[in-house]
């Protein structure tokens, strides 16, 4: 009788199992954050500590606003995941709306939030010069040969099949790749990592996209000292005063307000998990302790002569040899980096070419044309008369 009764509670142990782990196979999965990858331990631990907060808190900047210069670096294995430059500049530009509270989507924030919305002073721009003082466009293609090189090591070291960090004391790095199925990207918070492999990495996937990439946003977040809200014991984890604890990240873009720590939880901001287009703003808070760790462990970011881009679309520049002899090279030259939209029309009105790309000061171009005569070339809206032989 024990036999059968041990055999049945056996069966009946195994098709609760069986359905347990049915139920946990048809689980969603969530690609996350890799911000904990990072080792929370290095150097002096120079960011995990209340203690930090509060010296960072006597700190003043005099400065009204910071402009950081970026340089990406897009480390690709398939054509495809090359990017275009428009993609880099677009995202850049949401960005700075992001940290400045100009996204069109700001209106969105609950009222109860309303009053906590932060306005960083913080920009970011396209580095125009490059450590060595020479003109650049801002972008590092490196075409690598190894899988999944956003999470490893050799994504730093040009030798090695990556992309050799700039000066990370005057240039925010970051590398585009491959990171696997889960990761979206991670940013590293001051002292993390190496110099060498210190900035932000994220999934091309994620960058580039239709609207703003709140990843970039969320990752640049952490690269400024900031952590995720929540955890599992509603305790403070992010030393900052305003956002409000939480017991778990939010996914998806959710339709009605929740709280896990007894009171409303704050899923709509830049350092949660919930879709790009349902994160909205940083806090007042978090835009405090960004400026603050900006000043304390960032500070060549801050003093250093930027070089940056200001003005992708208003370039002035020159054409030689004109006349030009069609086939032949054709070079453009400008006097500051910028993001070249070019169209040539015949004297008909015909466009008959056309580019866009950043480009650092020489564009070379050649092509053929059907017949010699007068053209007209259009660069980011001002005209210069070519003659084609």
């Amino acid at each position: 009788m024990n036999v059968k009764k041990a055999i049945v509670n056996a069966g009946i142990l195994f098709f609760l199992l069986s359905i347990w782990l049915q139920g946990m196979t048809q689980l969603p999965r969530h690609r996350v954050c890799g911000f904990e990858l990072n080792d929370t331990t290095a150097g002096d631990s120079k960011i995990f500590s209340p203690i930090h907060q509060e010296l960072a808190d006597n700190i003043r900047t005099n400065r009204s606003s910071v402009t950081i210069p970026v340089v990406f670096h897009l480390v690709y294995k398939n054509v495809n995941e090359n990017i275009p430059d428009q993609v880099l500049v677009r995202q850049l530009e949401y960005l700075n709306r992001d940290f400045n509270g100009l996204n069109s989507d700001l209106a969105n924030v609950p009222d109860h939030f309303k009053n906590l919305v932060g306005r960083a002073n913080i920009r970011f721009c396209l580095a125009s010069r490059d450590p060595s003082g020479f003109p650049t466009s801002g972008v590092v293609r490196i075409r690598t040969s190894m899988e999944r090189i956003g999470v490893k090591e050799e994504l730093h070291y040009t030798s090695r099949g990556g992309s050799d960090a700039w000066d990370t004391e005057r240039y925010l790095n970051v590398w585009i790749a491959d990171t696997g199925e889960n990761i979206v990207g991670f940013g590293t918070a001051p002292g993390q990592r190496t110099e060498k492999e210190d900035g932000v990495v994220i999934h091309r996937d994620y960058l580039d996209v239709k609207g703003p990439s709140r990843t970039l946003t969320h990752e640049v977040g952490h690269y400024l000292g900031l952590f995720h809200m929540w955890n599992d014991e509603c305790k403070d984890v992010d030393f900052v005063k305003d956002t409000p604890a939480q017991e778990y990240p939010y996914y998806g873009c959710p339709k009605k307000e929740r709280g896990t720590c007894g009171n409303k939880d704050m899923f709509m901001n830049f350092m949660d998990y919930t879709d790009h287009d349902c994160m909205y703003f940083f806090t007042k808070g978090q835009v405090h302790r960004m400026e603050k760790i900006l000043a304390m462990y960032r500070p060549g970011l801050m003093r250093v002569e930027t070089n940056c881009q200001t003005d992708k679309r208003d370039a002035e520049f020159i054409l030689f040899p004109n006349p030009w002899l069609s086939g032949s090279d054709l070079t453009i030259r400008f006097s500051n980096p910028v993001l070249m939209d070019l169209q040539l029309y015949n004297a008909a009105g015909v466009l008959v070419f056309k580019e866009k790309k950043l480009v650092a000061r020489d564009y070379d171009c050649r092509f053929q044309l059907g017949a010699s005569g007068v053209y007209f070339l259009a660069i980011n809206g001002k005209w210069q008369r070519l003659v084609a032989l």
